[in-house]
């Protein structure tokens, strides 16, 4: 599942995954996909942070808060990136992180560890 409001972004990880044989579930609304999981729980979600209406943040807790979805592994990525967001990044239960502009290659590597760990 992506979830990312910005479409140059959410473009690139469509493609990047569907090349690599993923389903892909796109969202640009936090909201939207917390519905939508209520239907079906992803492999994994790549979300940016800040975003309209729900931030990644506001996202990762409703997950870690559900008996359901709280095993869910999540990659954020961020145009923010300092040690304090990277801190709150991992305090708020995000497995892991890539700033933006991010190497595509890396965040598959960062994928393939999760879904495969």
């Amino acid at each position: 599942m992506i979830i990312e409001d910005d479409p140059d972004v959410s473009c690139v990880l469509e493609d990047l995954l569907q090349s690599h044989g993923f389903e892909v579930c796109l969202f640009t609304s936090g909201k939207k996909a917390l519905e939508e999981m209520g239907k079906m729980v992803p492999d994994v979600v790549v979300m940016d942070l800040m975003m309209p209406e729900l931030s990644g943040f506001d996202i990762c807790r409703t997950l870690k808060s559900s008996s359901r979805t709280h095993n869910i592994p999540l990659i954020a990525i961020t145009g923010y990136d300092s040690i304090e967001n990277r801190k709150k990044i991992f305090d708020a239960g995000i497995d892991d992180y890539l700033p933006k502009p991010f190497d595509v290659k890396n965040l598959l590597n960062k994928i393939m560890n999760l879904v495969s760990g």
